[in-house]
C-alpha cells in the first residue's frame, strides 16, 4: 500500500516538475538544474512516502522522474513542433540517475530521544565560588 501511495505522489510531483519545465525550458547549465532538483525531489518525495529504499521504489522513481522531465521538455519545445536540443535529452537521464540514488541513500528519520529531566539546582555550579588559590 505504501508503495502505491509513494508511485502515486512521484507521478503527482514528477506531473508538477513537468509542467514547471516546460514554462521555463530546457537549455544550458539549466539542463543540470532541471536534473539534479527534478531527480532530488521526486525521488525523496517517493522515499519519504514509502518509507524504504528498496531497488524496486529507485527504478519506478527514475522512470518517472525521466518521464516527467522529458514531458516538461517536449511542452517547451511546443508540444514537438520546435526540434529538442540534446539538453531535452540529458535532463531526463541526469534525473533518473539523481532520483534512483535519492530513495537509495534514503535514511529514516531517527526518532528523537526523550528530553532528560532538567538539571536540578544543587547539581548545578555555582557562580559565585571563589576563584581558586594561586590566581
Amino acid at each position: 500500500m505504501r508503495f502505491a501511495a509513494a508511485v502515486a505522489a512521484a507521478v503527482f510531483t514528477a506531473l508538477v516538475a513537468s509542467l514547471i519545465v516546460g514554462e521555463y525550458g530546457v537549455a544550458g547549465w539549466v539542463t543540470i538544474f532541471v536534473g539534479v532538483v527534478a531527480g532530488l525531489v521526486i525521488g525523496e518525495v517517493a522515499s519519504s512516502v514509502a518509507g524504504s529504499r528498496e531497488w524496486s521504489l529507485a527504478l519506478t522513481a527514475a522512470a518517472i522522474t525521466a518521464a516527467g522531465v522529458a514531458w516538461g521538455a517536449w511542452l517547451d519545445s511546443g508540444r514537438g513542433v520546435a526540434p529538442l536540443g540534446s539538453e531535452a535529452f540529458a535532463a531526463p537521464a541526469l534525473a533518473a540517475v539523481v532520483a534512483a540514488f535519492t530513495v537509495r541513500t534514503y535514511r529514516k528519520p531517527v526518532p528523537a530521544a526523550e528530553d532528560p529531566e532538567p538539571a536540578s539546582e544543587d547539581s548545578a555550579p555555582d557562580s559565585e565560588d571563589p576563584a581558586p588559590a594561586g590566581e
